[in-house]
């Protein structure tokens, strides 16, 4: 997947594999670190921006390829010498062509905490869902990694609790982000989370509503 997915930016690169014992390893570059609460506003929506980039290019393929497991563990920041941040979505070891999806709740693929609530519900992954959990990853650092859900001992509770606290009337999580993240937050969540939104969010316009974010917070 790692060499289908090679021209596309913002991807982690495969420069070799090989085997130690009966084990199986990738070398992959480049090398960086995880995204964290502290990070300043402009890191991490320039990160939600740099991956969300990278599912536009992915979903622009024919068949369009979806990640499956877009998480805060997925995502790695870069830093330069001149101090700019450029993040990559790494682990496809899940990812496949959306048209090889099949419908199967007992089997689900990705980490509860920023699966969309229909995944958790049908096993089933799109491209619109990818873009989902990536807005839940900004929301999990805009709220210091303190979600209602994020503790939940198991799927169903998990979805139950994540269904509540997204629905339009519900301020606490608002409240509890990061003032600098807040009108981000709140404006990705009316993507996906209002009644005027629907299910089909395009890749072109999450990007559309990040960068007005950046464009506002700069």
């Amino acid at each position: 997947m790692l060499q289908h997915l090679a021209s596309i930016k913002n991807i982690i690169r495969l420069e070799g594999q090989g085997f130690t014992g009966d084990r199986h390893f990738l070398v992959t570059s480049p090398y960086g670190r995880r995204l964290k609460p502290t990070d300043s506003a402009k890191v991490m929506l320039g990160a939600v921006h740099d991956v969300a980039t990278a599912l536009a290019a992915m979903a622009a393929l024919d068949p369009p390829i979806i990640h499956r497991d877009v998480s805060i563990g997925n995502i790695v920041i870069i830093e330069s010498a001149q101090q700019e941040t450029h993040a990559y979505l790494l682990d496809f070891a899940t990812a496949l062509a959306e048209s090889d999806q099949q419908y199967d709740p007992e089997t689900i693929t990705g980490t509860y905490i920023f699966m969309a609530c229909q995944v958790m519900l049908t096993g089933v992954h799109s491209v619109q869902t990818d873009l989902k959990s990536l807005f839940l990853v900004l929301l999990y650092l805009a709220c210091d990694e303190h979600l209602p859900w994020a503790r939940a001992p198991t799927c169903k509770i998990s979805r139950a609790l994540k269904s509540e606290a997204l629905k339009l009337r519900h301020q606490t999580l608002f409240a509890q982000s990061r003032e600098d993240l807040r009108p981000a937050v709140a404006s990705l969540h009316g993507l996906f989370f209002t009644p005027s939104s629907t299910n089909a969010v395009t890749p072109a316009a999450f990007l559309h509503r990040l960068k007005q974010c950046i464009t506002e917070l700069l």
